[in-house]
């Protein structure tokens, strides 16, 4: 873990890094095995960033905690864990991070919730809404090309 930039080696608060290409910039620093919680429909678009590395992939279907605990038992060993998308893959991303004690990194798809800088993970327990685990991210990517390639409507609700 030392390949991390020294402002992120002792952090007292995450970082928020706002800037363009920001992904090209988390595949260098992320180790080779880790994990990448995303959508499907988001992959296609970003896999591109992080080709070079053995990453495993999570597409974030189901919040519900008997899935992602599935999930989690079939992982490899990881300690990086990367949220990429809204806030359903942000906060299984969370949820990851918080059940193996993963460094965490988020980069949220658009600005529409507020999933990239809360805590807690929400999850579903049979079917209701649970907000558990704590867990802050190493640093918050905030692509300026990645948000404006959201639709509008989307970025003007929510948060």
């Amino acid at each position: 873990m030392s390949n991390l930039p020294d402002f992120l080696k002792h952090k007292e608060q995450f970082q928020t890094i706002y800037g363009r290409n920001l992904l090209a910039e988390i595949s260098n620093i992320i180790p080779k095995k880790s994990l990448i919680v995303t959508m499907e429909d988001l992959w296609d678009k970003w896999k591109g960033h992080f080709n070079h590395l053995d990453a495993q992939i999570h597409f974030a279907n189901s919040m519900e905690v008997a899935n992602l605990d599935e999930a989690i038992n079939n992982f490899e060993p990881f300690h990086f864990v990367v949220g990429i998308g809204g806030g359903r893959a942000l906060d299984a991303a969370k949820y990851f991070a918080w059940q193996k004690n993963s460094k965490l990194f988020q980069v949220p798809t658009s600005m529409s919730v507020n999933a990239a800088f809360g805590q807690r993970s929400g999850v579903r327990i049979n079917s209701e809404v649970k907000y558990i685990g704590w867990t802050t991210p190493e640093a918050v990517y905030i692509d300026y090309d990645i948000i404006q390639s959201a639709p509008k409507v989307v970025n003007r609700s929510g948060i």
